[in-house]
């Protein structure tokens, strides 16, 4: 049986606890949250504790480092990309068929949600 705890960093004073027998998260002492600081280059997540940080320094791939009303650190993402680092691109497999996706910037969205994606269109030429 695997660990679900392999994999998943928890920095100190973070411990890893197990959710059933295939999940797990970090847990802080004290109540405090604790939220991601990084993603190695094997995908496998790093947490740390909230420690009333006053810095922002993850390392948002497509986005920006924002600090939370509790000084929690997250990453405000691009419109084009998502993910907790901002690392996936949206349209990543979104389409088939030699398909194009984009952002429906006219579509009507509420402030702090994403841009919806564009139905995706082909262009088909025809030659004579």
């Amino acid at each position: 049986m695997e660990n679900p705890c392999e994999g998943l960093n928890c920095l100190s004073p973070a411990m890893c606890l197990i959710n059933g027998t295939r999940s797990a998260n970090c847990v802080c002492p004290g109540g405090k949250k604790s939220f991601l600081r990084a993603i190695s280059s094997a995908k496998e997540p790093t947490f740390d504790c909230q420690g009333g940080t006053t810095t922002c320094d993850l390392d948002c791939k497509q986005g920006t480092c924002v600090l939370s009303s509790d000084n929690v650190p997250r990453c405000k993402c691009s419109p084009s990309y998502e993910g907790p680092l901002c690392e996936h691109f949206r349209c990543s497999g979104y389409c088939f068929n030699k398909g194009l996706c984009y952002q429906d910037l006219m579509a009507h969205f509420v402030e702090g949600e994403q841009v919806p994606l564009k139905v995706c269109f082909s262009f088909i030429l025809i030659f004579n």
